[in-house]
C-alpha cells in the first residue's frame, strides 16, 4: 500500500507538455461554426437538409459545449 503522497506538479509544467494549443482548438471551432452556418443558411433558403447533416449539427452543438468546459484541459500530457 502507498503512503498516499501525490507528486506536486506545477500548472506550467502540465501546460508545457500539452499538445493542444489555441490554434488547433480555434481551427476546430472555426470549422464547426462554418458547417453549422451552412446548414442554417440552407434551411433559411428552403433547401433540403439531410438527416446526416442534422445529426452532425447535433454533435457539433455537443462539441461546442465540451470545448467550452474543457478549454483549459491539456491534451496528451503524459510522457511518451
Amino acid at each position: 500500500m502507498g503512503t498516499g503522497d501525490f507528486p506536486r506538479i506545477a500548472k506550467e509544467e502540465i501546460e508545457d507538455k500539452s499538445k493542444g494549443d489555441v490554434i488547433s482548438k480555434g481551427l476546430v471551432i472555426l470549422q464547426t461554426c462554418w458547417f453549422v452556418t451552412q446548414c442554417i443558411a440552407r434551411g433559411a433558403q428552403g433547401l433540403p437538409i439531410t438527416e446526416l447533416e442534422l445529426v452532425t449539427v447535433s454533435f457539433a452543438t455537443l462539441n461546442r459545449v465540451m470545448y467550452v468546459l474543457w478549454w483549459e484541459k491539456p491534451l496528451n500530457s503524459y510522457p511518451p
